[in-house]
């Protein structure tokens, strides 16, 4: 999902390929859903037609946003247009055929709202790399220092917001806070973090994953400003942590 959203030129998107999602990636990312018990709360809060910009939490792991993708296009037969970072998803031609076919698209204003303006579902993941390695005296946090790019896109466009939030996610692996990390991070933007999973081992815990869906946020009509998006951008961030502390009391996580 996306770090954040640059600036680019408006060219034609490609479509998503569903049968490619359903023969090849469903079935190979199965395994990971059972191992996990992967299912989805507040399905029913879902518009099931017209444009939605899914806003979602991002784990270490990642592939919660796969497992999430999928089980909306089979419940719910939208399929998300994930915005997706440029350094990760698109970084080799062959990378990038694999993008387009599964419906992610380098994450820029333009093909956002490309997207939406054409009636789609399009998640993004405000934090980016920034909250994937985040250490875990940080879990259960939202971390998307004054990010303002999907909430701009929201008020362009009149896209409503879902936002979209797995807490237990961040209990797959054991992040450690070291300098390394922050320093990388500081200078490239991406950076590997220090991490243990199943005991010592890299190997993801079996923690049992469920995603949560808010009610569906309307953005106020009106002039686009700097201080509108940075208002609304501020209270989906708080639907966030709400929605996030509930999961939280809920699944009894600590």
């Amino acid at each position: 999902m996306g770090e954040s959203l640059h600036e680019s030129q408006a060219e034609p998107l490609a479509q998503v390929d569903r049968t490619f999602l359903e023969t090849y990636i469903a079935p190979l990312v199965k395994p990971l859903s059972l191992y996990h018990r992967y299912r989805i709360s507040g399905v029913e809060r879902l518009p099931l037609s017209g444009p939605v910009l899914l806003v979602c939490t991002h784990s270490f792991a990642s592939y919660d946003l796969v497992l999430l993708t999928l089980q909306l296009m089979q419940q719910t037969g939208r399929c998300p247009r994930a915005l997706g970072h440029k350094q990760l998803w698109f970084f080799h031609p062959l990378m990038a055929k694999l993008s387009d076919r599964i419906g992610v698209v380098a994450g820029t204003p333009d093909a956002g709202r490309q997207l939406l303006e054409a009636g789609e579902l399009v998640a993004v993941a405000p934090g980016g790399t920034r909250e994937a390695i985040r250490h875990s005296g940080q879990r259960y946090q939202v971390s998307w220092q004054g990010r303002t790019g999907f909430a701009r896109l929201a008020l362009q466009t009149g896209a409503k917001v879902v936002l979209a939030a797995t807490p237990s996610a961040d209990r797959i692996f054991t992040v450690y806070d070291n300098p390394v990390t922050r320093a990388l991070y500081a200078r490239f933007k991406l950076a590997p973090p220090l991490l243990r999973g199943l005991g010592p081992t890299l190997i993801p815990r079996p923690v049992k994953l469920t995603s949560y869906l808010s009610e569906p946020i309307v953005p106020p009509q009106g002039e686009v400003t700097d201080a509108s998006v940075a208002s609304f951008r501020d209270l989906c961030e708080q639907r966030m942590n709400a929605l996030i502390a509930e999961a939280v009391r809920e699944e009894r996580l600590t």
